[in-house]
């Protein structure tokens, strides 16, 4: 497996979306097929290979800052205000750098 490659590769199929952390040969129901492990969100993931679809950056940028307004959107309605959202953001940010 080429980790140099994999490391960056944002994939989706129809029900998921991530990026590859690892490749595989299955060999389990007959024909020796390539698969792919994927990260996403919500854990790990395996699909053919051959059945994903390359993501460029735009599109990952994107899809993760929907996931972020749900949050967003979510924060408002329980009554957190724009400044509090942004301070637990920061706040956030900063330990992931500093961890």
């Amino acid at each position: 497996m080429d980790t140099q490659t994999t490391q960056t590769q944002w994939v989706r199929t129809h029900t998921i979306e991530g990026r590859i952390v690892g490749e595989f040969t299955s060999t389990e129901s007959g024909t020796p097929r390539l698969m792919a492990v994927i990260m996403t969100v919500n854990g790990p993931e395996l699909a053919p290979r051959d059945t994903l679809i390359p993501l460029d950056a735009d599109y990952v940028i994107a899809s993760l800052s929907h996931r972020f307004e749900d949050l967003i959107e979510a924060a408002e309605r329980v009554g957190y205000t724009p400044e509090m959202i942004r301070a637990a953001v920061e706040r956030a940010l900063t330990r992931r750098v500093d961890a």
